[in-house]
C-alpha cells in the first residue's frame, strides 16, 4: 500500500481511510483556507460546500484495501437495520475496483442456499467450501455489493472501496484462525443471518465508456447510494459541474485541476473534495483518478425510465432494467432453484422487479422463458427444464403482483428480436436467429416483428431431421438437429467415445492438435449443423442468420470451416449472398428482445 503514496505506520496495514467522516477514523484538510478542519467539520459547519444537504451525517467513506490474507467473511445490513441495532446512521452497501492483484487471485461474492433454513444448516454444519461463492479475478474488475450480500476479500489483492458511511459489519466466518493468545475473532451470526440475502442476488451493470480524444471515462456503478467514475487521463479534460459535490481519488500518476480560482497539483495518493459552486473544471496529466458522486437527497426522484426484462431460465433468473438504446442500466441475477417449483421461483422474480423499481420506473415487464407456452395467453406450458411447471398462468400472477402489463415470449424468439434490433441484425429486414447451446433453437424477425405462425411453433427448428437414422430422443424426431449438433449432444458424445476430453471446448482444442477421433467428431457435428443451417436458407431466404448460444464460446476452432460448409448446399444463387454471423449480444440478447417487445404488439 505504500506504493500509493502514503505513509504507514509500522507493521501489517490492511487498509487506508481515504475520505472518511466517520467516527472511527476521521480525513483532515491538509491545505487551503480549511486547513487543520476535519471533513466532518467542513460537513456541519460549511453546507454550501456541499450544496447545502439535509441535516444528517456525512454518507459516503472511501477506502484502499490491500488483503495479504484471505479476510474474514461478512456481511453488512441495510439502513434502517443498522439505525435500529447499530445506532448508525447508514447501512453499508459498497463496491469493489481490483487495482491489482496477484495471478489467480479470487474473492468471494455470494452463496448458495435456496432457503434461509437451508443457510443456517449449512453455516452451523461448516460446509463454507459448499456456500460460499467464489469468483476469478483480474485487474479492473469491479464488483457492486449491496448490503446483505456475503462477500470477502481473498489475498493478493488490492482494491479501492466505495461505501455508505458505516462501520457495521456481522462477521461470519474468519476461517477457524486464533490469535497470539488461542482465542477465535468473535462471530456475529444472529444478526449476519437476520440480514443476509436468500437467495443471493448479484447486482450489475454495463460498464459505459466515453472516449475524449485520449482520455477514458468509464461509468463503473449508479445506484441509489452513490456513483463513481474511473478516469483514464492522458492529456487535458474538460469536466461539467457536478449535480452536489464530489470527491476524488488519485492512485497513479500526477495531474492538474484546473478550476476558475487556480491551478492545483495532485500527486499520487491524493484525495480532494470538488465543491458545490465549483462549476466548470478541467483535468491535466497522466493518471488514473476515481470521482465518486453521492445519490440525490431523499424526495428527489432518481427513478430513471426504462423497460423491465425478465429471463427464465432452467439455471438462472435473471432481472434488467433495459435503456431505450438497448443497453442494460441494472441486472440482478440469481439461481433460479427450479425444483422448489413455481411458487418458489415466481416469488423471488417479483422480488427481483421490487428491487429494480426503487431506482427504475417501468411501464411494462417483458419475460423470456423456455417453451413450449402459449404467448397470447400468457401461460407456460410444460418447460422440459422447469419440472412442475404446468399451465403456469404466469402472466396473470405477474400482472396482479405489479400493476402492470406483462407479456410472456419464447426465449428463443426474444433473442432474435434483441440482435435484430440492437445487435448483429440491426439495419436488416429479415432476420433468422438459431441459438446453439444446451438445446437449438430459432426466432424469426422480420420488418422488426416475430414471426410466430399460426401455431406459435414457427422456427423450431431443433425437431429438423437431418439424419433419420440418427440417434433417438423421447421427445424429438430421430435425427433432428437438436439430437445431432446441440451442446448437449456434443458433450454427449465426448463423455461415451472421448471421456478424457473435458468438454467442447477441449475437443475443438484436441482436434486442431490433430486427433483424428476428435477431427472425425467435430466433422460431423459441422456437417450436421451446415446442413441445418442451409435448410434455414432455403426456407426463410434472410438478409442475415445469426448464431448465438453457449457453444459459440467456442466459434475461434470453428467458425470459418462452419461457414465453408454451409455454401456447397445451398443453390448456386444463394451462396454468398446470405451473410452469417455470430450474435453480437452475447447472453443478453433475450432480456433486451423482451425488453422491447412491447413496441410490436
Amino acid at each position: 500500500m505504500a506504493g500509493y503514496g502514503y505513509e504507514l505506520p509500522e507493521g501489517r496495514v490492511g487498509e487506508c481511510w481515504l475520505i472518511s467522516a466517520h467516527a472511527h477514523g476521521v480525513s483532515e484538510v491538509n491545505g487551503g483556507e480549511f486547513r487543520g478542519k476535519t471533513l466532518q467539520q467542513l460537513w456541519q459547519e460549511q453546507p454550501g460546500l456541499f450544496g447545502n444537504p439535509p441535516a444528517g451525517k456525512f454518507p459516503l467513506l472511501i477506502k484502499l484495501l490491500d488483503a495479504t490474507r484471505d479476510l474474514s467473511v461478512q456481511v453488512h445490513p441495510d439502513d434502517s437495520y443498522a439505525r435500529k441495532h447499530e445506532q448508525e446512521a447508514y447501512g453499508k452497501a459498497e463496491c469493489w475496483y481490483v487495482v491489482e492483484c496477484e495471478e489467480g487471485a479470487e474473492l468471494i461474492l455470494g452463496h448458495t442456499a435456496a432457503t434461509k433454513e437451508e443457510l443456517e444448516s449449512m453455516i452451523h454444519t461448516g460446509q463454507w467450501t459448499d456456500l460460499l461463492q467464489r469468483i476469478p479475478i483480474q485487474p479492473g474488475d469491479f464488483f457492486f455489493i449491496p448490503s446483505g450480500t456475503v462477500h470477502a476479500l481473498c489475498r493478493g489483492t488490492v482494491v479501492l472501496e466505495v461505501q455508505q458511511s458505516s462501520d457495521a459489519t456481522y462477521r461470519l466466518y474468519d476461517y477457524d484462525r486464533r490469535d497470539q493468545n488461542g482465542r477465535k475473532r468473535e462471530l456475529h451470526l444472529k444478526k449476519g443471518l437476520d440480514v443476509i440475502q436468500v437467495p443471493h442476488i448479484r447486482s450489475m451493470e454495463e460498464r459505459r465508456t466515453l472516449k475524449e480524444g485520449e482520455n477514458l471515462v468509464e461509468t463503473l456503478t449508479e445506484n441509489s447510494q452513490f456513483s463513481l467514475r474511473r478516469i483514464q487521463l492522458r492529456g487535458e479534460l474538460s469536466m461539467s459541474p457536478h449535480r452536489t459535490y464530489a470527491l476524488g481519488n488519485l492512485l497513479k500518476g500526477s495531474a492538474h485541476l484546473i478550476t476558475d480560482g487556480g491551478i492545483h497539483p495532485l500527486k499520487q495518493g491524493d484525495s480532494f473534495l470538488l465543491p458545490h459552486d465549483l462549476g466548470d473544471y478541467s483535468l491535466r496529466g497522466h493518471a488514473e483518478l476515481f470521482i465518486t458522486e453521492p445519490a440525490p437527497a431523499k424526495g428527489y426522484n432518481m427513478r430513471r425510465q426504462a423497460k423491465a426484462a425478465v429471463d427464465l431460465g432452467g439455471t438462472n433468473l435473471r432481472a434488467a432494467a433495459v435503456l431505450s438504446d438497448g443497453t442494460i442500466g441494472r441486472m440482478l441475477t440469481t439461481q433460479t432453484f427450479a425444483h422448489l417449483g413455481p411458487d418458489y421461483v415466481i416469488h423471488n422474480m417479483i422480488q427481483l422487479l421490487h428491487s429494480l423499481q426503487s431506482e427504475w420506473a417501468f411501464d411494462s415487464v417483458g419475460i423470456a422463458s423456455p417453451g413450449p407456452l402459449d404467448a397470447r395467453r400468457g401461460l407456460i406450458l410444460n418447460p422440459p427444464n422447469l419440472p412442475g411447471w404446468e399451465m403456469i398462468p404466469l402472466k396473470e400472477r405477474l400482472e396482479s403482483a405489479l400493476n402492470l402489463p406483462v407479456h410472456i415470449e419464447n426465449d428463443a424468439n426474444a433473442a432474435a428480436l434483441g440482435e435484430a434490433l440492437f445487435g448483429a441484425g440491426k439495419g436488416k429486414q429479415s432476420v433468422f436467429y438459431m441459438t446453439v447451446s444446451t438445446g437449438i433453437g430459432g426466432g424469426f424477425v422480420y420488418d422488426g416483428r416475430i414471426i410466430r405462425g399460426a401455431h406459435s411453433c414457427a422456427a423450431e427448428i431443433g425437431n429438423m431431421v437431418i439424419d433419420p437414422h440418427g440417434p433417438e430422443h423421447p421427445l424429438l424426431n430421430r435425427g433432428a438437429l437438436e439430437v445431432m449438433a446441440s451442446g448437449t449432444a456434443l458433450n454427449r458424445r465426448i463423455q461415451k467415445e472421448l471421456s478424457n476430453l473435458d468438454g467442447a471446448a477441449a475437443l475443438f482444442r484436441s482436434a486442431a492438435d490433430g486427433n483424428s477421433a476428435a477431427k472425425q467428431m467435430v466433422e460431423e457435428f459441422l456437417q450436421s449443423l451446415s446442413i441445418g443451417i442451409a435448410n434455414i436458407i432455403h426456407v426463410v431466404d434472410p438478409d442475415l442468420l445469426i448464431i448465438g448460444g453457449g457453444v459459440l464460446q467456442s466459434k475461434d476452432w470453428f467458425w470459418e470451416p462452419l461457414l465453408q460448409k454451409v455454401q456447397p448446399y445451398l443453390y448456386p444463387q444463394l451462396r454468398d449472398k446470405v451473410e452469417i454471423k455470430p450474435a453480437a449480444l452475447g447472453g443478453n440478447s433475450g432480456l433486451i428482445g423482451v425488453a422491447h417487445l412491447g413496441r410490436q404488439l
